[in-house]
């Protein structure tokens, strides 16, 4: 095996996507190999939501935080658990914005029985800033790990 060159897959990929659709970018992975079904997310807070930032990195931080998963009438509780494998905060606000944007990349970790898939915990989150949400600009998801 060899380290693909990240433009390349870029370039490669951009040439699959429907109409309208665009590669921002492609990076090369540092580090060890991830294992297992694994995602990463980026979340886009308002300039100057450094608050709710970490109020969000608080929540996704706790494995104890409870989860509520609902399937029409059923209604589960489950813990965060092990489904939040990494956080990372920074300031991206991108090209040609006029002020940082505080930023969050989440690692998840899905398709483990009893652990929350990440989009109960995403709405979960979404749920607990309450009106704050509001200062939640983007949610994308950026990276699959098989």
């Amino acid at each position: 095996e060899r380290p693909i060159d990240p433009a390349a897959a870029a370039t490669a990929l951009a040439a699959q996507l429907p109409a309208g659709f665009t590669v921002l970018g492609a990076t090369l992975h540092q580090g060890p190999v991830p294992t297992g079904n694994r995602l990463r997310y980026r979340l886009v807070f308002r300039p100057g939501a450094e608050a709710v930032r970490e109020q969000a990195r608080a929540f996704l931080a706790n494995p104890q935080q409870e989860i509520v998963a609902r399937r029409g009438e059923v209604v589960e509780r489950l813990p965060l658990g092990p489904a939040v494998t990494g956080l990372t905060t920074g300031d991206g606000g991108g090209e040609g914005s006029p002020s940082p944007s505080p930023t969050l990349l989440v690692d998840f970790e899905q398709g483990t029985k009893g652990v929350p898939s990440t989009g109960k915990v995403l709405t979960a989150l979404v749920e607990f800033l309450g009106t704050a949400r509001e200062d939640l600009l983007l949610i994308e998801r950026n990276a699959f790990f098989p």
